[in-house]
């Protein structure tokens, strides 16, 4: 239907319509482990119009995945992109729909673009008009006011997509479920329980690792679904404030907000078993049973938040700082645990430009944990980062070079992206590039060393170096 409407109103006077199909197939560099993907081939299509002085605009955005490995997966996704309304009433400026608004100017590591949620399904292989989800929103902003202020409502709080189990970019990399069956098979109970624990557990390994691709997605789809009831009840309310004095622009933010991550937590009962390597005994059974009844168990924390930017001008050099203080944030432990604390973050980012063909920008990162939470897990009480861009453009913009890095120094890992860009007319473009990730611990290949791996999300990760070939076609 929205593909219709799109053509329909294509043809009315001032509409514009654009549509835009790119392809980038990533092949990896070496295979580290048998079971991964060795080529992810992504094919997106985004479609958009928008109606007289943008008063209204409507999106759709697709995506063809092929994923060729041991196992091999071919699928269509297709949602609704950035859609809505957005019309001035008085001085007043209204904007509701499926909306995506992006606060702080951070583009590598920000602290306060936190309104929607993020599709993590696919890396760093996302590219970044993709990375927000289009959230329902309904916002109004005060431009005669000063400071101008805007208000937003998101009656259905936003959630971050992750991909917990199936994909070379999943929480529990492929293999490491089946793995742990098959080790568990041969665990050691006592006299009455070994034998039939051991059978049923290679009953399950059997069933489990002969799904369909498709069932495992479903599963996916299962575990990471919302845990909130969409009532609208537990919507979020963000207000932001801002004012520009000469070359600065400054804004404070604040609000309530449900927590965009949802941490999915094995009972706590299981964990002696896993971490013992043992089958529960006979007097141990009954207490497992009920515990499965309820074995995974979101959280997804509600609390205040509040934060600021201010963006400038020194001499040459532009500067871009923005900070945020959250009350409830979840984190990750070990073992699939989860609990929560308040968190600070900081962040400053430096740019330097020659004209519009060269640009350099850096920037900085600290997170902070304001309570004390045990084993944490690709977490730690205090995070710094680095991160750097390098753009260059030449042949009269035809030629684009890219260059983005991040550096952990709390982890010691390590993200390069380089690439290079050809756009051959005002429709074609096509690139090469590379991903290369590295990280100071070994990568985990089994779950029980994955649950306890000490590295940070760039390492555990590590295994995904990429060689990428796109191409991009603009109607």
């Amino acid at each position: 239907m929205l593909f219709a409407l799109l053509g329909f109103e294509a043809l009315a006077a001032g509409v514009e319509t654009t549509v835009v199909v790119s392809s980038d197939v990533a092949i990896d560099s070496h295979s580290q482990r048998a079971d991964e993907d060795t080529v992810e081939a992504y094919t997106r299509l985004h479609a958009r119009t928008r109606g007289p002085e943008g008063r209204w605009f409507l999106s759709l955005n697709g995506t063809h995945t092929v994923l060729l490995g041991e196992d091999h997966e071919v699928y269509w996704t297709l949602e609704p992109g950035e859609s809505g309304w957005n019309h001035p009433i008085g001085a007043q400026q209204v904007r509701a729909g499926l909306l995506v608004e992006r606060w702080g100017r951070l583009d590598l590591l920000p602290v306060l673009d936190v309104l929607n949620g993020r599709d993590l399904r696919q890396g760093p292989l996302t590219p970044p008009e993709r990375i927000r989800i289009p959230a329902p929103m309904a916002q109004i902003q005060f431009n005669s006011w000063n400071p101008r202020v805007e208000v937003s409502w998101l009656p259905f709080s936003s959630l971050n997509r992750i991909s917990y189990s199936g994909t070379d970019w999943s929480l529990l990399q492929q293999g490491m479920l089946t793995g742990l069956l098959s080790e568990a098979s041969m665990w050691e109970g006592d006299a009455l329980t070994t034998s039939t624990g051991q059978q049923s557990l290679a009953a399950i390994n059997t069933l489990i690792d002969g799904a369909l691709p498709a069932q495992e997605r479903s599963l996916n789809h299962i575990l990471s679904a919302d845990a909130l009831p969409a009532n609208g009840l537990n919507g979020d309310l963000a207000i932001r404030m801002e004012t520009s004095v000469q070359r600065i622009d400054m804004g404070v933010v604040g609000g309530w907000m449900q927590s965009r991550t949802s941490a999915s937590t094995l009972p706590s009962v299981l964990l002696p078993y896993l971490q013992n390597e043992r089958l529960p005994n006979f007097d141990e059974q009954e207490e497992l049973y009920s515990a499965a009844e309820n074995s995974i168990g979101p959280i997804r924390p509600a609390g205040a938040f509040a934060g600021g930017e201010i963006n400038g001008i020194v001499g040459m050099v532009g500067v871009r700082a923005e900070g945020i203080w959250e009350q409830r944030v979840v984190v990750t432990q070990q073992w699939m645990q989860a609990s929560v604390s308040p968190r600070v973050q900081g962040a400053i980012g430096l740019d330097w430009s020659r004209g519009t063909n060269f640009l350099i920008s850096a920037e900085a990162r600290w997170s902070h944990l304001l309570e004390s939470v045990p084993n944490m897990w690709l977490m730690t009480s205090d995070h710094i980062q680095l991160a750097a861009t390098l753009n260059l453009m030449t042949m009269s913009d035809r030629i684009a070079i890219q260059t983005s890095s991040i550096y952990d120094i709390t982890f010691s890992e390590m993200l390069l992206q380089p690439s290079i860009r050809w756009r051959i007319d005002d429709q074609y473009e096509v690139g090469i590039g590379g991903l290369i990730l590295s990280g100071a611990s070994p990568v985990p290949t089994r779950f029980l060393d994955a649950m306890i791996f000490q590295g940070g999300p760039l390492g555990y990760w590590s295994f995904n170096d990429n060689f990428i070939v796109s191409v991009k076609r603009i109607w």
